[in-house]
């Protein structure tokens, strides 16, 4: 693997392997909101996010689009 090359992770969803890619996040306390895209998990990844910069006592708006979910 090249020096400079960043390294690639995996999981597993629905039975296929996703690859990603670690990073730290860097200053976030400039966000103000967040729209969650539409699908069938957006209450969960709105719950999720809530909790994530509320644990950080980060005062972030998040929301669920209002576009509608199409299949």
């Amino acid at each position: 693997m090249p020096e400079n090359s960043i390294p690639v992770e995996y999981r597993i969803k629905d039975e296929v392997f996703i690859p990603f890619i670690r990073m730290k996040l860097g200053d976030i306390s400039c966000l103000k909101s967040v729209c969650v895209g539409t699908k069938n998990t957006s209450d969960l990844a709105v719950k999720g996010l809530r909790h994530y910069f509320g644990s950080r006592n980060l005062e972030v708006h998040v929301r669920k689009s209002e576009i509608p979910l199409q299949y």
